[in-house]
C-alpha cells in the first residue's frame, strides 16, 4: 500500500513538474512576445537623434544620447551605425553651427573623424542611416571647417596640411573635386565665386589652396556671411575690395530695406527687400562686395538656393554652371547650350555616392524653381532622357528626378 502511495505521489509530483515546465514555457514565450512587441513600439535610440537633429534645436540633449551611444559602442566595438551618430553627435557639441567654427581644435576634429573612419571599416560602402552627409563627406567637412578657421589665423600652410588630410581620408569624392575644379574653370578671368554648401565650398576649396587652381578667381561661401568672422577672411584676400568696418558687421543682423535702384558706377541695379522689409547680414555684406567690385564677372554655383539671394533675383541669370549677375543694362536671354553643356557633365548614369547625387538634384531644382528659366521644357525633356538611362540603378537619385518634374512641367 504504501509502495502505491508513494508511486501515485512520484506521478502527482511528475504532473505538477511537467505542468509547472509546460506554464512556465508558455508565460515565457508570451512575456517574450510581449517584451519584443513593446520594444518595437518603443522609438529607437537613432530616431530620437533623428527628430533632435530635425528640431534645428541649438541645444539637444547631446550629452544623454552620447551616453547611450557610448553603451552601444563598448558593448559592440564595430557597430557602424553608433560608431556614425556618435561622429555627428561630437561634431555638433564641438561646432552647434557656422558661429563656433573658429573655436574647433586639431584633436576634437580628429577623435571626430575618427568615428566616421571607424564606422566605414571592412565595409567602404556605407549603408546605414544617415543625418545628413555619409562618413566620408563629414570627413571632409570637419577637416574643411578645421581648414578655414586656420585661414582665419592666417595659417594657410596648417590649412593645406588638413585639407591634404582630408583627401587622404577619402574626404573628397573623384565627382565633387572634378565638379568644383569644372566650375573654377569655367569662370572667366578674375571673377568672383559664390558658392554654398559643404560637397561644393569644400572641395573647392582644396582645389584652389592645395592643387592652386584658377588663383585669380575669388571665392567665398554665402551662408558663412551670417556669421560675424567670416568677413575677415574675405578682407585678406588679394585684388578683393570690401569696405564695412568690423565692428558694423559685429553689430548688425539686419537693416531695414524697401526695394530701391542702386547705382554703380555706370548702371544701376534693383535690390529688393527680404522678408517683406529687411535686408540680413548675408546680403548687406554682398551688396558692399557688388559695389565694389563691380569691374568683376560675379557669379553663383547654380546649387545656391534662389531664396537666399532674393534680393538680387530681378538681376542673376542663370545660364550654364552658374547665375551670373548682371547690371539692368546687361540682362540677356539663357543660353541653352550652356545648360546641356553641364547636364552632360554631370553624366547622371556614373554616378555612384549618394553626396554626387545631392549636388544633381540640386542643380536640377535651380533649373527648374518656378518660372527660373525660360528653358525649362527642354530641361524636363533632357532629364527624362537620362533618367530612362539609369534604369534601375540610383533609385534615390531617380525618383528625386521624376519628383522634380512631376512637380515643374507636368502641371
Amino acid at each position: 500500500m504504501d509502495l502505491i502511495k508513494s508511486t501515485a505521489s512520484s506521478r502527482i509530483m511528475s504532473c505538477k513538474s511537467t505542468l509547472f515546465l509546460f506554464l512556465s514555457l508558455i508565460f515565457e514565450v508570451g512575456f517574450s512576445q510581449i517584451k519584443a512587441s513593446y520594444i518595437e513600439e518603443v522609438p529607437d535610440l537613432y530616431d530620437n537623434i533623428e527628430m533632435e537633429f530635425k528640431k534645428n534645436s541649438k541645444d539637444p540633449d547631446l550629452e544623454s544620447f552620447i551616453l547611450q551611444l557610448s553603451n552601444r559602442i563598448r558593448d559592440k566595438p564595430s557597430d557602424a551605425q553608433a560608431l556614425y551618430y556618435m561622429g555627428y553627435l561630437q561634431s555638433r557639441l564641438q561646432c552647434p553651427d557656422g558661429s563656433s567654427i573658429p573655436k574647433m581644435t586639431l584633436n576634437s576634429t580628429l577623435e571626430i573623424c575618427n568615428y566616421f573612419e571607424r564606422s566605414v571599416e571592412g565595409n567602404p560602402i556605407y549603408k546605414n542611416r544617415k543625418l545628413t552627409l555619409d562618413p566620408y563627406s563629414k570627413i571632409g567637412s570637419e577637416l574643411s571647417s578645421l581648414a578655414i578657421k586656420y585661414l582665419l589665423e592666417n595659417k594657410v600652410d596648417s590649412a593645406e596640411v588638413v585639407l591634404k588630410l582630408a583627401m587622404s581620408k577619402k574626404g573628397f569624392s573623384d565627382f565633387n573635386i572634378k565638379y568644383a575644379q569644372t566650375l573654377l574653370e569655367n569662370c572667366p578671368p578674375n571673377a568672383i565665386l559664390v558658392t554654398t554648401g559643404d560637397l561644393v565650398t569644400y572641395p573647392m576649396l582644396y582645389c584652389q589652396i592645395v592643387n592652386k587652381v584658377r588663383p585669380d578667381v575669388v571665392t567665398f561661401d554665402f551662408s558663412f556671411l551670417a556669421t560675424n568672422w567670416y568677413y575677415k577672411i574675405l578682407k585678406t584676400k588679394k585684388n578683393f575690395e570690401v569696405s564695412l568696418e568690423d565692428r558694423y558687421i559685429d553689430s548688425t543682423l539686419y537693416i531695414n530695406w524697401d526695394e530701391q535702384d542702386f547705382k554703380l558706377s555706370n548702371s544701376t541695379i534693383t535690390v529688393k527687400p527680404e522678408y517683406n522689409s529687411y535686408l540680413v547680414r548675408n546680403n548687406i555684406i554682398l551688396l558692399d562686395i557688388i559695389k565694389k567690385n563691380e569691374k568683376r564677372p560675379i557669379l553663383f554655383t547654380s546649387t545656391i538656393a534662389v531664396d537666399q539671394i532674393s534680393p538680387f533675383s530681378d538681376n542673376l541669370i542663370l545660364t550654364g554652371f552658374f547665375y551670373e549677375f548682371k547690371d539692368d543694362e546687361n540682362i540677356q536671354m539663357y543660353d541653352i547650350k550652356k545648360v546641356f553643356k553641364l547636364f552632360d557633365f554631370l553624366d547622371l548614369i556614373d554616378l555612384s555616392k549618394y553626396s554626387d547625387e545631392g549636388i544633381v538634384m540640386a542643380t536640377a531644382d535651380s533649373y527648374l524653381y518656378k518660372d527660373n528659366f525660360h528653358g525649362k521644357h527642354e530641361v524636363c525633356n533632357y532629364i527624362e532622357e537620362k533618367i530612362e538611362k539609369l534604369g534601375h540603378t540610383h533609385s534615390h537619385l531617380r525618383q528625386g528626378l521624376e519628383g522634380l518634374i512631376m512637380k515643374n512641367c507636368k502641371n
